[in-house]
């Protein structure tokens, strides 16, 4: 394992949906995070590196520890070759929310780079586990590593990423709120094209999507298998397009494809099986609208005897 100080970087990143966000990760990785008695170090061992303030070395070594078991569970999944150096930086808290623009993000995958921006203080606060964290980060910097941009959809990115690390976003997401469920019931879920270039900006919409991407990867896992998703990336690995890697290795259309799957979430999500789950929080619900009705009788009530008091009462 190397360590040595880390000189001022300049790092030029290239996202297609925000140039803005690129100059921001460029303006932070080139100077220290924090005050100027702080000092950036990085350490290596073999194709990663950690960037840290000297107040992360604990969680800088044990990135690196653990690095090796991801890259091996990784290699099982996706049979590709590692063939690139894996660069990660933590980030002070805050650092990754104005990078982004939402406090929804814990972690940031920038292929361009082979960079993977992590905030193990928020990460931390909402129980993630590094471990997972790491694997959907490098699955990110695989895929963009053997796949063209404008062949993988966003929402196959980062459905098989979720896939991949055992259902682990990088955004902060409330397992005990689906978003997916309301829109089947209410007939909003994103299509395909909604989710082909980039996510929703809106919180709501950002979950939603994460949402839907897992669940469209997981179809393709159950109905088709794990080998012909595979076989579907090495389609796009081969320059092919997703609606021609498709009809190739699935035998339907994409269209096919998302007609299947939306059919099997309104047969999974109805109003009777969202009832039967949400039961409780239904009657208490009822029983607080039953209360409030009480209370405004009887104030009504109350309002009106005294009416009635002060007609008895006057000459």
């Amino acid at each position: 394992m190397n360590r040595s100080h880390a000189a001022p970087s300049s790092i030029t990143l290239h996202l297609a949906h925000s140039a803005a966000l690129a100059v921001f990760v460029l303006l932070v990785l080139a100077a220290p995070q924090v005050g100027h008695a702080s000092q950036t170090l990085t350490i290596k061992d073999g194709p990663a590196a950690v960037r840290f303030d000297e107040s992360q070395e604990a969680a800088a070594t044990e990135v690196l520890r653990l690095f090796p078991r991801v890259q091996s569970d990784l290699r099982k999944l996706l049979p590709w070759p590692m063939d690139f150096n894996t660069n990660f930086v933590l980030l002070k808290e805050g650092v990754l929310e104005r990078m982004t623009g939402t406090g929804l993000v814990v972690a940031l995958a920038i292929p361009e780079r082979n960079l993977v921006l992590l905030d193990l203080s928020k990460m931390a606060r909402h129980a993630f586990v590094l471990e997972s964290t790491m694997k959907h980060e490098l699955c990110h910097l695989l895929l963009h590593h053997h796949i063209r941009n404008d062949l993988l959809p966003k929402w196959l990115d980062e459905g098989v990423c979720q896939w991949a690390s055992n259902g682990m976003a990088e955004i902060i997401m409330d397992r005990k709120i689906s978003f997916l469920e309301e829109a089947v019931l209410t007939g909003r879920l994103f299509s395909f094209s909604d989710l082909t270039g980039q996510f929703p900006g809106d919180e709501r919409g950002l979950m939603l999507a994460y949402e839907q991407s897992q669940s469209i990867v997981n179809y393709m896992s159950q109905v088709y298998g794990n080998e012909k998703l595979l076989l579907v990336l090495n389609q796009l690995h081969d320059g092919k397009a997703l609606p021609e890697a498709v009809r190739a290795v699935l035998g339907v259309t994409t269209a096919d494809l998302e007609t299947g799957w939306q059919r099997s979430l309104k047969r999974e999500h109805t109003w009777l099986t969202y009832v039967s789950v949400h039961i409780y929080e239904i009657l208490f619900f009822v029983a607080a609208l039953l209360t409030v009705a009480g209370f405004v009788r009887m104030i009504v009530r109350r309002k009106r005897r005294s009416t009635e008091e002060d007609e008895a009462d006057s000459p």
